[in-house]
């Protein structure tokens, strides 16, 4: 060749611009930079890598405050259902307990009220 190009060949510096283009707008995409990587590239200015770890440091700290609020709410809301559970379930051995007792009463005030003498009833009931 005699060092000319044809109309729609890219030259060597021209290769070269669009390589680095390409590999800041894949840096950008990596990092998560806010803004379009076109405006970037263009000349927008770009964040200084320590600029960019506040930023990413930021991210994550908010990111674990809101998991570890969501957490407590969760934990909390999971305590309270126990809580509501434990409290059923002893409103209902209490109301076992109850009419238990009321059944035994009913029967010694059966066999009092028959003349007979009084003995000690033995039962077992599964709760």
């Amino acid at each position: 060749m005699d060092g000319r190009r044809e109309a729609g060949d890219k030259g060597k510096k021209e290769r070269r611009e669009e390589r680095r283009r390409q590999r800041r707008a894949e840096r950008a995409r990596s990092m998560n930079v806010i803004g379009s990587v076109e405006e970037d590239v263009e000349g927008e200015e770009w964040l200084s890598k320590e600029e960019a770890r506040e930023r990413m440091k930021a991210k994550r700290e908010l990111r674990r405050r809101i998991r570890a609020w969501i957490e407590d709410v969760e934990r909390e809301e999971r305590l309270r259902r126990q809580e509501e559970a434990r409290e059923r379930m002893e409103a209902k051995r209490e109301e076992r307990r109850r009419r238990i007792q009321t059944w035994i009463d009913d029967v010694e005030k059966e066999r009092v009220g028959e003349g007979e003498e009084e003995e000690d009833i033995y039962c077992c009931i599964i709760i």
